[in-house]
């Protein structure tokens, strides 16, 4: 299965839940310049959205082709908190796992 179907089908899965509110949403999904896929994830999300009744949510989707700069004077600290919240998951998965064990 690739990538962007995983990514897709979770975004619509939140679309798709009770209660959801488009007008209280933002998808971040970030893009890339260059040959790859995903540079596109961003523009093929919003055309499904828009497909399935919620083009009203935000997608923030900056680029690593102006090193995110697009993301204001706030984008060092954004991807630095970013970071931390990935490592942060990674360490409690490690525990969860280590304690299932």
């Amino acid at each position: 299965m690739s990538a962007h179907k995983i990514t897709l089908g979770d975004f619509l899965r939140i679309c798709r839940r009770p209660g959801f509110d488009p007008a209280k949403t933002a998808f971040f999904m970030p893009r890339a310049p260059g040959p790859c896929r995903f540079g596109q994830y961003a523009a093929y999300l919003r055309q499904v959205l828009q497909q399935e009744g919620f083009g009203d949510v935000v997608i923030c989707s900056p680029t690593s082709g102006d090193n995110y700069a697009s993301l204001g004077d706030s984008s060092s600290e954004l991807m630095r908190l970013a970071w931390l919240g990935i490592v942060t998951g990674d360490l409690a998965q490690r525990f969860l796992l280590k304690r299932a064990l």
